[in-house]
């Protein structure tokens, strides 16, 4: 039986899903037919969530490590926050020197300004908001930090 991001059985979402669908279209006085849509559609959204390629995983851990010694921080490989913004710009094209280019740009740039080093972390570097941008920067600042190359493996 596959297993489900929280570690239960797929079954067991699935019984889970349909008791709440059957109580959502109670209180919603709708029928419970309209409702099996939702369920599929969150079965196959869950089934998903899983599916990190060996290269995606590896993308995610190195970046993560890069991030930590550049920017004296602590972040987990295996945060899901983390993991999720990373694998957005991976399947957006951006690969592993990409990460490293913004990392390495925004902490010499941020590193230097007490009011700029809480902005060192994965939500802010990896955003679909800034990542383009700080990585078009990252090409035009000049000569890099050659830090990139030390960067830990697993």
């Amino acid at each position: 039986m596959p297993k489900n991001y929280s570690g239960g059985d797929m079954s067991e979402q699935s019984s889970r899903l349909g008791e709440l669908a059957e109580k959502f279209a109670t209180m919603q006085s709708l029928p419970a037919p309209d409702i099996q849509w939702l369920i599929t559609h969150l079965e196959k959204c869950y089934s998903k969530q899983d599916v990190y390629t060996a290269d995606m995983r590896f993308t995610i851990h190195e970046v993560t490590a890069h991030l930590n010694k550049r920017s004296s921080a602590n972040y987990r490989t295996d945060s899901t926050t983390t993991m999720r913004l990373i694998r957005a710009r991976y399947n957006e094209g951006y690969r592993l020197e990409d990460f490293c280019k913004v990392i390495d740009t925004k902490c010499r740039e941020w590193k230097k300004k007490p009011k700029m080093v809480k902005y060192l972390r994965p939500s802010t570097l990896f955003g679909k908001e800034h990542f383009e941008e700080y990585l078009q920067q990252a090409s035009t600042d000049g000569p890099k930090e050659p830090e990139f190359s030390e960067r830990p493996s697993i």
